[in-house]
């Protein structure tokens, strides 16, 4: 259990940060109760954030922020019924203000993020179950899942096993168009675990991770679920490179969007030269892990980065998958764009280890486009192939 003086999360608590990681609601002065209970679930929500590869200070600021948010927010109420009503259809969280009046309102993800503080905050009898149901039933699909997937370590205690199937069920339905079946993939070794007493409900999850949004699943589950067997068995290359210097995180610094431009990207700097634009072919950093060619970072449009090669860690995990894109830290971007700048097109950068973010496979923008996969591998195989035998890329 990671413990922190309350004193610690109220630093900056009384503004709102300027491109703070979550932008939690807004604040005013509020006399805060230190509590054990409010401390334990501080606590608790630090562990959550650093299990997303938020860093430590990152993870107080931001609980200290949410801590600050929910008092605030409460305190705008005169009883749990009033505050619901000041939950919206607020897109984006545009309706989130640095206000002083009495018309706050705040996105339904939002009112999840902090529903695990308010009860230690409000100044009025408050039924956490009560406001996660009441909250689900506002139709904003907006990063609904990830909030309650993140946070729900801090209010899940207080639910019962119905009650948290019906909002698991409800956020991801609501959610589907805007990521939300990602978000069940990127978070399925924690469902795992915390629903080992209700597998229905975690068959029902996993069910809404359709073939498009199944990249996350090899870095939480490996092979052991079923849906990505489905999907292995559309990869041609099975050879697996052993490694624990590459992990999965759910987390990173750095936006590299997911559109078609981003395949378009990956194929004209890398697996074909395009008759439109040439000159882009090679403007790639080509990313090495310990000496073995693991991915290309494109160096054009955002820099996310094609996955060359299968590797699986000593769990049975497998991090990278060929033919997945995922997104590097800022850290390493910069260093992509340096070893370009110095080196040209085919760059090259040497890692100790690295972090990624899974986005999808190459091609696969929607369920049906699957079948795809097996050609987009296969160029992917060949590419790689062919930059070790020309000793671009060393080997092993």
């Amino acid at each position: 259990m990671i413990e922190v003086d309350l004193a610690d999360y109220q630093r900056g608590g009384s503004r709102r940060r300027p491109g703070s990681l979550d932008s939690p609601i807004f604040y005013h002065e509020i006399s805060i109760p230190h509590t054990p209970e409010l401390e334990q679930t501080a606590d608790t929500a630090v562990e959550v954030l650093l299990q997303d590869e938020f860093t430590y200070e990152e993870a107080v600021e931001l609980v200290g922020l949410h801590i600050q948010a929910a008092a605030s927010f409460a305190h705008s109420a005169h009883s749990q019924a009033e505050l619901i009503t000041r939950v919206a259809d607020v897109p984006n969280g545009a309706g989130l203000q640095d206000s002083r009046d009495q018309t706050r309102t705040i996105a339904p993800y939002e009112a999840l993020a902090i529903a695990g503080f308010l009860p230690h905050v409000a100044p009025y009898e408050f039924n956490t179950e009560e406001w996660l149901l009441d909250v689900i039933q506002v139709p904003e699909g907006w990063e609904l899942t990830q909030s309650t997937l993140r946070w729900m370590d801090t209010w899940q205690d207080t639910v019962s096993v119905q009650a948290r199937a019906e909002i698991l069920l409800r956020t991801t339905q609501i959610s589907f168009e805007a990521g939300g079946a990602q978000d069940i993939a990127l978070y399925s070794s924690k469902l795992s675990h915390a629903l080992s007493d209700d597998p229905e409900t975690l068959r029902q999850l996993l069910a809404f991770v359709e073939p498009d949004a199944r990249l996350p699943l090899f870095g939480e589950l490996g092979l052991d679920a079923p849906e990505s067997l489905e999907i292995w068995d559309e990869i041609p290359d099975k050879e697996i490179h052993r490694s624990n210097a590459i992990r999965q995180v759910r987390h990173v610094n750095y936006f590299a969007g997911d559109c078609p431009v981003m395949d378009r990207g990956h194929r004209k700097t890398l697996l074909e030269e395009s008759t439109s634009e040439p000159s882009a072919h090679g403007n790639v950093a080509l990313v090495s892990v310990q000496g073995q060619l693991v991915g290309s970072i494109k160096l054009t449009d955002n820099h996310s980065m094609l996955a060359l090669r299968t590797v699986q860690d000593d769990a049975g995990n497998l991090p990278l998958v060929i033919g997945g894109v995922y997104i590097p830290g800022r850290e390493v971007v910069e260093q992509a764009e340096a070893a370009a700048a110095q080196q040209g097109k085919w760059a090259r950068i040497e890692l100790d280890t690295l972090e990624v973010r899974p986005l999808r496979f190459l091609d696969v923008e929607t369920p049906e486009a699957i079948g795809q996969l097996r050609a987009a591998v296969a160029a992917v195989k060949a590419a790689r192939d062919a930059l070790e035998a020309s000793q671009l890329i060393p080997t092993e």
